[in-house]
């Protein structure tokens, strides 16, 4: 385990890079939070080789966590060229819980609690537990979560604990092969901070905001591709304006408003509703694309085709004005982006045009020279 704040292994990629896909669609899509029937009615809409970015947070608030983190589990594990996911400040929270719970067990038992244990059946029991545990972040960091829809993932352990899929062994938890927590564990540590998808037209896939500017992106794409602590906890936490910590108000990628368009890699980012106040779906000085539309409430998906550089939605239930609001801003920034790439490549063009005419011009006038010089008569 490591010994930073942010839990991740030799085998964690931080930032992934991926080819672009020549074959297919690439489509983009924001926190799911829970919510399984409108994340099935994504996935049923993709053909043979299309792919699937999620920028993060898979679980909480919604109804059915567990599902979803199953159905997402199952299918990277089956089909992982189609399946990709930035890891969200909830993965990171559901980590982090889990490692509490194996905390406020392993010191229970080796207190010889033993009893209290084998009462434990609700997360209220373990809220009690306070009082012979000494140490009131580990339950401060336990009701933050839970008070933000980990109560899901609370409940789980403790069904597992006492169905015996998660066991004490020699002062340490052991999770059996039927333990869907050491599952989610094992799954959430290993997703990316960053996504980057290559080719010619690239985009990157984080949750909250891109923790560097583009200079410092391509050189840590051309190096070890690791990030610090610090810029993990922007890339999972930055919002426009950020209430309690100015290190986490989005700030890092300010582009001039000539190049955001074509000079910058567009990015598509989540963990900030679109429906509040101060956020907004556009963010044109950092070339950024909020997609997130409060799925958990909304029972929908503002999806994004990267390589077509249109949007839809994709709903369960009818599209609130707010919503549509967000599509309709997300299509116009779409629709510039589309016009300005094809302004440059008809540039591009045309300047490899009138460069290759020059090219045989010369050629020719060359040619007409020698011609015209062997034409001539030879003194004897």
């Amino acid at each position: 385990m490591s010994q930073t704040r942010y839990l991740y292994d030799a085998t964690t990629q931080h930032i992934q890079v991926l080819p672009g896909n020549s074959s297919g669609h690439d489509y983009v899509i924001g926190d799911i939070h829970g919510n399984l029937t409108a994340l099935n009615l994504v996935i049923k809409s993709l053909k043979k080789n299309d792919r699937l970015f999620v920028v993060g947070d898979m679980t909480d608030r919604g109804k059915n966590s567990l599902g979803v983190v199953k159905t997402l589990f199952e299918l990277s594990n089956t089909e992982p060229r189609r399946i990709h996911i930035a890891r969200g400040n909830h993965e990171e929270l559901c980590l982090r819980t889990i490692r509490i719970l194996n905390k406020i067990f392993t010191k229970l038992h080796k207190m010889e609690k033993n009893k209290v244990l084998q009462e434990i059946l609700s997360i209220n029991q373990i809220y009690a537990c306070s009082k012979l545990i000494n140490d009131p972040l580990l339950f401060n960091q336990l009701q933050n979560h839970h008070a933000n829809g980990g109560k899901w993932l609370i409940e789980l352990f403790i069904k597992e604990y006492r169905i015996g899929h998660i066991k004490i062994k020699k002062n340490k938890l052991n999770f059996s092969g039927l333990s869907f927590i050491k599952k989610i564990y094992q799954f959430f540590k290993t997703l990316p901070f960053i996504l980057h998808i290559d080719g010619k037209n690239p985009f990157n896939v984080v949750h909250a905001d891109m923790p560097v500017g583009d200079a410092e992106f391509s050189e840590l794409l051309n190096g070890n591709r690791k990030l610090n602590d610090q810029q993990i906890d922007y890339a999972l936490w930055a919002r426009i304006d950020h209430q309690t910590s100015k290190s986490r108000s989005t700030k890092k990628r300010n582009i001039s408003q000539n190049d955001h368009l074509i000079n910058s890699v567009l990015c598509f980012v989540g963990h900030s509703s679109t429906l509040a106040d101060n956020q907004t779906a556009v963010r044109k000085n950092r070339n950024t694309i909020n997609l997130d539309a409060a799925t958990y409430l909304n029972n929908c998906f503002i999806v994004v085709d990267a390589i077509k550089m249109k949007c839809k939605i994709i709903s369960t239930d009818l599209i609130t004005n707010e919503v549509k609001m967000s599509k309709k801003h997300i299509s116009d920034y779409l629709k510039q982006i589309k016009a300005m790439r094809n302004m440059k490549k008809n540039e591009t063009n045309a300047y490899n045009f009138f460069k290759l005419k020059n090219t045989l011009d010369t050629e020719s006038k060359i040619e007409k020279t020698e011609s015209s010089s062997e034409d001539q008569p030879k003194n004897v």
